[in-house]
Parts: structure tokens; C-alpha cells; sequence
């Protein structure tokens, strides 16, 4: 579990906007990080409120992209993810496809239209259109509420709107990425750098004979957790204000006797720098900063996660970065295959 401190400056935006649910790490997060080794995942705008879920255990390449015939749906309603079901199509010629608000899947004698009741909480099927070979001549329906005869011609015009959607693309599943060529995007393991801008706003406030964090900061707010080797609990202050460069923050970290020995520090206006989380794992609590620039044709995502010695001294336990730039352009599904390392 990662919980976000008070203090979180995003300089730029790493997915998808704001859902009616939150963003699809808050919503979906958990989910995708509890799937199996085999399975890949993809996150659809279908036009709803919120990003659709869909789960496969397996892909095929139809024309460049990673589809499928069949797959697991999730949706966010109502505070929470719903398995909706599975839908499956009866032939690679026709793997799951998306439209307005909907879900298609098709065969040689057939073809469905589903879509999401968040009333009911339910996956339905809108339309199906069917043709049955048992007779000479075939016979075809159309089903909505009931079952209508339609002509041949009708039946196979209808795939017209299966033709029009988009074919779903699906990322890379964990045991994807060992296939990935993931060095040609600057992935490597992200020693700690440590951050030595409060010492130096320190020597500044000293110089001018103010004390730092009355002049410039207000404590915003303060937390308590175990994330040192000392005994006893840690206490985490928070504080947001201007040093002269716009809003900025800082976080400082204090032992069991309230001395200062680590501190992180935020801007909001600029790329990268930097989002400070407090998160806990098995019982274990830690730090994590989070690098985030993303431009046109460049950019660099890493993270640090640590914790703190006696002394203050950095104790690494993960670290890693993602980059891309001049000779190689971004790739979402190397991106989404860095993540699951």
C-alpha cells in the first residue's frame, strides 16, 4: 500500500486525466498489480464515465496490435471495481473491439453488442445478431428485448459496426517483460541521489539572518511512522511556501528525539521535481520519490524507494528509471512493461 503524503507536487501528468472515479491507477491500481503472470490488461475510453478494464490470458498480432478474442471486464462503480464477466469472440478474424459506450464480439455466424448498465451494476448484452445454418437457405435474427427475423443482407450490414471500432490493444502482463526490449528507452537501476536543496536554503536563510522555515514555510501538516532503523517511530513535517521561486515544500524527517536527519524538498512549477510518498509493505514502512518529467520529444520517469539509517544515512531498497528521447520516441506499452518490473 502507498499513501500519498500531504505534500505531493505533480509537475506533469504521467497517465490519463481525472475519471469521475479519480485517475486509473487510484481506481484500477490494486487490480492490475494482483493480476497473474499471464495475464496482460488494457484500459479502454469507451465514452463513459470512467476507463473500462479488460483482462486476457492470451494474444495474438492482428495487424500490430496485441488483441484478443476473449477477456475478463472491470468497471469502477460506485467506489469500488466490478468483474463484469467475460465476452469472447469465436475467431481470431475477430478479436474484442470497442465503440460508443460499447463493447463488440463477432464469429463467422454471429455478432454482439454489449454495454456496461451501471444501474444494475451489469454487463449486457444490447444486441446480438445470429444466423442459423441449420436451414438451407440459413435463416438470421436480430435479438434485442425479442428475437426478429431480418434478411441476409441485414445481418452481414450489421458487421459493418463491428468494422468501425477499434480493436483492443493489450499491454504487457508481468511476464511480458523480460520479452521487452526495455534498454533501447534508458532503463536502468536508479542509484539514490539524495537531495541537497534544504541544506543549501539553510545556508541562504543563515546568510540573511532569518530563520528558514518561519520566514518562508508553514507547517501544513505532520505524520508518524516507522520508516528508520532507530527505535521508536518516526515524525514527518510537512510544509508548503515560497523561498523566492515560487511554491515550493519541504518535508522534513525526524528521529525519535525530534532532531532533523533526512529532508526532501518540492516545487510545483518545476518538470520532475519531485513527489514524496510514505508507503507501507508487509508491516515495513518506507519512502518513495517520484521523478516525473514528460515533454514532447523527451522525458524521464524514475523513482527511489528507501529508508532511513540511525544516522540518517539512506538505506536503498528499489530503484529504477525510464527513459526516452532523441533517437528513440515514447512507447506505451514499454512504458506499461517498465512498470510491472
Amino acid at each position: 500500500m502507498i499513501c500519498v503524503l500531504a505534500l505531493v507536487f505533480l509537475a506533469a501528468n504521467p497517465s490519463g486525466g481525472e475519471k469521475s472515479g479519480g485517475t486509473n491507477e487510484e481506481m484500477y491500481g490494486e487490480t492490475v498489480a494482483n493480476l497473474g503472470d499471464d495475464e496482460q490488461f488494457a484500459l479502454v475510453d469507451i465514452g463513459m464515465a470512467n476507463d473500462v478494464l479488460l483482462v486476457t490470458d492470451g494474444s495474438y498480432d492482428y495487424d500490430g496490435v496485441n488483441a484478443s478474442i476473449g477477456c475478463e471486464v472491470y468497471y469502477y462503480i460506485d467506489g469500488e471495481v466490478r468483474d463484469l464477466g467475460r465476452i469472447e469472440s469465436m475467431s481470431t478474424a475477430y478479436p474484442v473491439c470497442y465503440g460508443d459506450k460499447c463493447l463488440y464480439t463477432a464469429s463467422n455466424s454471429s455478432f454482439e453488442i454489449y454495454v456496461i448498465d451501471t444501474a444494475e451494476r451489469v454487463l449486457v448484452t444490447e444486441t446480438q445478431y445470429k444466423a442459423d445454418y441449420s436451414e438451407d437457405d440459413g435463416v438470421y435474427y436480430k435479438i434485442t428485448d425479442g428475437a426478429e427475423i431480418i434478411s441476409e443482407e441485414e445481418f452481414w450490414a450489421s458487421f459493418e459496426i463491428y468494422g468501425a471500432g477499434t480493436v483492443v490493444n493489450f499491454g504487457y502482463g508481468a511476464s511480458d517483460t523480460d520479452s521487452v526490449d526495455l534498454g533501447a528507452y534508458g532503463v536502468e537501476y536508479q542509484a539514490f541521489t539524495e537531495d541537497t536543496l534544504y541544506p543549501y536554503l539553510l545556508e541562504v536563510a543563515e546568510s540573511e539572518d532569518i530563520d528558514l522555515l518561519e520566514t518562508w514555510y508553514t507547517q501544513v501538516d505532520e505524520l508518524t511512522a516507522d520508516i528508520g532503523e532507530d527505535v521508536g517511530a518516526e515524525t514527518i513535517e510537512i510544509y508548503t511556501g515560497d523561498s523566492g521561486d515560487g511554491d515550493s515544500g519541504i518535508v522534513l524527517f525526524k528521529n525519535a528525539d525530534g532532531e532533523v536527519f533526512y529532508a526532501e524538498t518540492a516545487h510545483t512549477s518545476r518538470a520532475g521535481w519531485n513527489n514524496i510518498y510514505l508507503g507501507s509493505m508487509d508491516g515495513t514502512d518506507f519512502i518513495m520519490t517520484l521523478y516525473i518529467e514528460d515533454r514532447d520529444v523527451y522525458g524521464a520517469y524514475s523513482y527511489q524507494v528507501f529508508r532511513l539509517g540511525e544516522d540518517g544515512q539512506i538505506l536503498q531498497l528499489a530503484g529504477s528509471s525510464f527513459r526516452f528521447g532523441s533517437e528513440y520516441l515514447y512507447d506505451d506499452d514499454i512504458f506499461h512493461a517498465w512498470r510491472m518490473i
